[in-house]
């Protein structure tokens, strides 16, 4: 029986592994690296579960324009690890997210690793730094197809 159950297990997480790989498929719809730079916007939303803080603002352009929103999910221990989803939206052909994780500790210019993304960011790698700019935090995304 745990021969049976253990064979299971393991052909169910080979498996799942050919799906992410499918799932992960297609074309990434930027061609070239590219710099976006974002500013946290003023309307801040935060929920605190514990250790577990969750933050919600808005992505500003350097016009101040709203271009979408950043979403924090991150844990509090001796450093906050944080992952970081970036929506943003421009045209029907500019839209999607992008997912950042690291360790935050507090926009003193660390870099989150760009972990993926989906629609006009499918694909993409790179990383986020985190700083403090004339208009407050700013979020350097350096997009890699």
């Amino acid at each position: 029986m745990k021969t049976t159950m253990t064979g299971a297990l393991i052909a169910a997480l080979l498996a799942s592994g050919l799906l992410v790989g499918v799932s992960q498929g297609g074309t990434t719809r930027i061609a070239a690296p590219l710099t976006v730079e974002l500013v946290s916007g003023a309307s801040l939303k935060e929920v605190t579960k514990g250790i577990q803080h969750q933050l919600r603002e808005e992505a500003l352009d350097a016009s101040g324009t709203r271009v979408g929103t950043i979403r924090w999910d991150c844990a509090n221990g001796a450093d906050w690890h944080c992952t970081v989803v970036y929506s943003l939206r421009g045209s029907v052909d500019e839209r999607g997210t992008v997912v950042a994780a690291g360790i935050f500790r507090g926009f003193t210019g660390e870099s989150l690793a760009v972990t993926g993304g989906t629609g006009a960011y499918a694909n993409v790698r790179g990383s986020i730094e985190l700083s403090v700019g004339s208009d407050g935090f700013t979020h350097t995304l350096e997009l890699i197809p």
